[in-house]
């Protein structure tokens, strides 16, 4: 639970983040998107298990977004510490127990 809460959490940084320093245009856009996408598929993983994969590729969007736009310093390095943190997190295993058939 903690993990889809953690996904969450960035996902609202990211929101929050475009506003605290400058972006342009296109960093806010991406930003708006992956913020949304991360706080509305961290919470549907709560559910369904296939949500963490998609958070995942927000993440890995995240990165590869910063690293074409060529992102000032401190955006370059905010966005590749929450896309490492969204994917760890979401690579992490679901919530889900397995039964084993003996």
């Amino acid at each position: 639970m903690w993990k889809r809460v953690g996904v969450m959490f960035l996902g609202a940084w990211v929101l929050f983040s475009a506003n605290a320093w400058p972006h342009t245009a296109a960093e806010r856009l991406d930003n708006a998107i992956v913020g949304a996408g991360l706080l509305f598929f961290g919470g549907l993983a709560f559910r369904r298990e296939w949500a963490r994969f998609v958070t995942l590729a927000f993440g890995v969007w995240l990165f590869a977004f910063t690293i074409v736009v060529r992102s000032n310093p401190i955006t370059f390095w905010n966005h590749a510490m929450v896309a490492f943190a969204v994917f760890v997190l979401s690579m992490l295993g679901g919530e889900n127990r397995r039964v084993l058939q003996g």
